[in-house]
């Protein structure tokens, strides 16, 4: 089940969000910036290796071949670290600091610790690539760069704001924020729980003015008669 995640995360890198991206081709030369620092895969697998002995989140063992590796901490500050991978696929380090902060940081590594991509994605929806997308070479230089934003006004932060103007909460479960952009319109997909109506709001936005295009109501499965 876990090797499926990791593989749906590499098809996300080049297919999520269904919208037409901007992708800028840097050029070949190293800078102070562009150059990320690979990790030590080794010292991770055995934090991985001795986490999934005290932590089996499946009740079963894991008997995949390479190896599937998991490790998850909160730090001092908070900030939730989740390490996963094999070496055919490659790994990912996930971090994600407490509220109010929306997003998760990853970084996503090649089976022999270079840095390959970059990328932020939404906490309530993690399918949605945010920011740039960026792509590095095995020497840690920037080759590819994608600005997963362009084409759109409003930013996730104005997302909520909105809906929290209307009585709903993106920590609820049964909130999902999601975007498209087509045929040259932007537009945004919410759903969320209306604390006052006891319903859940389906609406679609128009990007720039949040004017709403399409709106309905659907009751929740988990309110109680």
């Amino acid at each position: 089940m876990k090797r499926l995640i990791l593989i749906t995360l590499l098809c996300m890198l080049f297919s999520c969000n269904g919208q037409d991206q901007n992708k800028k081709t840097i050029n070949n030369k190293t800078t102070e910036t562009s150059k990320m620092q690979n990790i030590n895969i080794k010292s991770w697998k055995e934090k991985a290796v001795n986490y999934m002995k005290h932590h089996n989140e499946d009740g079963e063992n894991i008997t995949l071949d390479p190896p599937y590796y998991l490790f998850k901490e909160v730090d001092d500050h908070k900030k939730l670290v989740e390490f996963s991978g094999d070496d055919k696929d490659g790994y990912s380090l996930k971090e994600t600091l407490p509220d109010p902060n929306i997003y998760n940081d990853i970084k996503f590594y090649r089976p022999d610790g270079s840095i390959q991509y970059t990328f932020r994605t939404l906490i309530v929806n993690p399918n949605i690539v945010v920011g740039e997308h960026i792509e590095y070479s095995g020497k840690g230089e920037e080759v590819k760069k994608t600005n997963y934003d362009e084409g759109f006004q409003s930013s996730p932060e104005k997302i909520i704001k909105f809906i929290e103007s209307r009585n709903g909460s993106i920590k609820n479960e049964l909130t999902i924020i999601d975007r498209e952009r087509k045929n040259n319109i932007s537009t945004w997909h919410i759903e969320f729980l209306n604390s006052k109506e006891g319903k859940v709001n389906v609406l679609t936005l128009e990007d720039h003015t949040l004017k709403i295009l399409k709106s309905e109501e659907r009751d929740s499965d988990f309110l109680q008669d």
